[in-house]
């Protein structure tokens, strides 16, 4: 399992999370970048307790943006990624 996770919050999450489930430790891969079409950096909208509602597009004015921080946000480039899986599997 690949796992991309682009906030540093919830990649660290992540890493709690393989690491209290150590059967399925090394077939677990967390990066902690997102992909898109070229790599770069963007500032994204994070929101600690509506997790699922963190990202680059976010609804304007929704009522909890002052609960919200805005990070700094790695994003790969998709098609180096995929052929750097390629090569490796």
């Amino acid at each position: 399992v690949i796992g991309y996770e682009p906030f540093q919050q919830t990649y660290n999450q992540a890493l709690r999370n393989i690491e209290a489930n150590p059967a399925h430790k090394t077939r677990i891969e967390p990066i902690n970048a997102a992909l898109g079409g070229h790599a770069r950096k963007e500032t994204w909208r994070y929101f600690p307790r509506r997790k699922g509602s963190s990202g680059k597009y976010t609804m304007q004015g929704f009522e909890h943006e002052a609960e919200s921080e805005l990070v700094p946000i790695t994003i790969l480039d998709a098609d180096t990624e995929i052929t750097r899986l390629l090569e490796r599997f």
